[in-house]
Protein backbone atom coordinates (compact mmCIF):
# COMPACT_ATOMS: atom_id res chain seq x y z
CA UNK A 1 0.00 0.00 0.00
CA UNK A 2 2.86 2.43 0.76
CA UNK A 3 4.62 1.41 -2.39
CA UNK A 4 1.48 1.57 -4.34
CA UNK A 5 1.03 5.10 -2.36
CA UNK A 6 4.79 6.51 -3.26
CA UNK A 7 4.38 5.78 -6.96
CA UNK A 8 1.72 7.91 -7.55
CA UNK A 9 2.86 10.88 -5.35
CA UNK A 10 5.98 10.27 -8.00
CA UNK A 11 3.93 9.96 -11.29
CA UNK A 12 1.54 12.86 -9.93
CA UNK A 13 4.30 15.10 -9.06
CA UNK A 14 7.91 14.43 -11.03
CA UNK A 15 9.65 16.54 -8.96
CA UNK A 16 9.59 14.21 -6.18
CA UNK A 17 11.26 11.43 -8.34
CA UNK A 18 14.51 12.45 -6.59
CA UNK A 19 13.36 11.83 -2.97
CA UNK A 20 10.98 9.01 -3.96
CA UNK A 21 13.35 6.77 -6.17
CA UNK A 22 15.60 6.23 -3.43
CA UNK A 23 12.62 4.55 -0.95
CA UNK A 24 10.88 2.56 -3.80
CA UNK A 25 14.18 1.08 -4.75
CA UNK A 26 14.19 0.15 -0.87
CA UNK A 27 10.25 -1.43 -0.84
CA UNK A 28 10.98 -3.69 -4.11
CA UNK A 29 14.17 -4.98 -2.51
CA UNK A 30 12.27 -5.46 1.11
CA UNK A 31 9.26 -6.99 -1.16
CA UNK A 32 11.60 -9.03 -3.41
CA UNK A 33 13.29 -10.66 0.30
CA UNK A 34 9.77 -11.17 1.42
CA UNK A 35 8.50 -12.95 -1.41
CA UNK A 36 11.94 -15.02 -1.43
CA UNK A 37 11.51 -15.90 2.20
CA UNK A 38 8.06 -17.41 1.43
CA UNK A 39 8.73 -19.39 -2.15
CA UNK A 40 12.18 -20.42 -0.53
CA UNK A 41 10.45 -23.03 1.78
CA UNK A 42 8.16 -24.30 -0.78
CA UNK A 43 10.82 -24.95 -3.18
CA UNK A 44 12.51 -27.16 -0.94
CA UNK A 45 9.33 -28.91 -0.07
CA UNK A 46 8.84 -29.29 -3.70
CA UNK A 47 12.78 -30.59 -4.08
CA UNK A 48 12.51 -32.95 -0.84
CA UNK A 49 8.96 -34.62 -2.05
CA UNK A 50 10.51 -35.52 -5.73
CA UNK A 51 13.82 -36.30 -4.00
CA UNK A 52 11.19 -38.58 -1.54
CA UNK A 53 9.65 -39.92 -4.76
CA UNK A 54 13.01 -41.08 -6.35
CA UNK A 55 13.49 -42.54 -3.75
CA UNK A 56 10.24 -45.06 -3.86
CA UNK A 57 11.21 -45.40 -7.34
CA UNK A 58 13.27 -48.12 -6.66
CA UNK A 59 12.35 -51.19 -8.24
CA UNK A 60 12.95 -53.92 -5.19
CA UNK A 61 10.95 -51.44 -3.26
CA UNK A 62 8.62 -49.68 -5.50
CA UNK A 63 5.86 -47.91 -3.69
CA UNK A 64 3.89 -45.87 -5.69
CA UNK A 65 1.57 -42.74 -5.10
CA UNK A 66 -0.89 -41.04 -6.52
CA UNK A 67 -0.01 -37.73 -8.80
CA UNK A 68 3.23 -39.39 -9.66
CA UNK A 69 4.04 -39.37 -13.30
CA UNK A 70 3.75 -42.59 -15.54
CA UNK A 71 7.01 -41.73 -17.57
CA UNK A 72 8.71 -41.55 -14.20
CA UNK A 73 7.99 -44.45 -13.58
CA UNK A 74 8.54 -46.30 -16.48
CA UNK A 75 11.69 -44.71 -16.67
CA UNK A 76 12.96 -45.62 -13.44
CA UNK A 77 11.41 -48.65 -12.67
CA UNK A 78 10.98 -50.10 -16.14
CA UNK A 79 7.73 -50.97 -18.36
CA UNK A 80 4.97 -52.20 -16.81
CA UNK A 81 4.29 -55.49 -17.12
CA UNK A 82 0.87 -55.61 -19.24
CA UNK A 83 -0.70 -52.39 -20.09
CA UNK A 84 -4.31 -51.49 -21.55
CA UNK A 85 -7.00 -49.46 -21.45
CA UNK A 86 -9.93 -49.97 -19.04
CA UNK A 87 -12.46 -47.08 -19.36
CA UNK A 88 -10.93 -43.55 -19.04
CA UNK A 89 -7.57 -45.03 -17.30
CA UNK A 90 -4.40 -46.17 -19.15
CA UNK A 91 -3.36 -49.13 -16.36
CA UNK A 92 -0.16 -49.96 -15.85
CA UNK A 93 0.32 -53.52 -14.01
CA UNK A 94 3.61 -54.14 -12.27
CA UNK A 95 4.74 -57.45 -10.25
CA UNK A 96 4.72 -56.63 -6.40
CA UNK A 97 5.79 -59.97 -5.54
CA UNK A 98 5.23 -63.51 -6.59
CA UNK A 99 1.33 -63.06 -5.53
CA UNK A 100 0.92 -59.58 -5.61
CA UNK A 101 0.27 -57.24 -8.46
CA UNK A 102 0.70 -53.03 -8.22
CA UNK A 103 -2.28 -51.88 -10.57
CA UNK A 104 -1.91 -48.51 -11.52
CA UNK A 105 -4.52 -46.15 -12.85
CA UNK A 106 -3.19 -43.20 -14.92
CA UNK A 107 -5.39 -40.50 -16.28
CA UNK A 108 -3.36 -37.73 -18.58
CA UNK A 109 0.06 -39.56 -17.49
CA UNK A 110 -0.57 -39.21 -13.66
CA UNK A 111 -1.62 -41.74 -11.51
CA UNK A 112 -5.02 -41.54 -10.33
CA UNK A 113 -5.71 -44.47 -8.54
CA UNK A 114 -4.01 -47.88 -7.04
CA UNK A 115 -5.08 -51.25 -6.52
CA UNK A 116 -3.50 -54.16 -5.25
CA UNK A 117 -4.46 -57.53 -6.93
CA UNK A 118 -3.69 -60.89 -6.02
CA UNK A 119 -1.74 -62.41 -9.39
CA UNK A 120 -3.95 -64.74 -11.70
CA UNK A 121 -3.36 -68.29 -11.76
CA UNK A 122 -2.28 -69.20 -15.64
Amino acid sequence: MVYEAMKDAKNLNPVLTDIVDEHLNDLEQAIKYADEQKIAPMRRMALDNLMEDLDNLNPENFVPKIGMKGSLIVRYIGPPERKFKESDYELYVYPQSESMEIWLYLKNGSVQKIEYQNKQKK
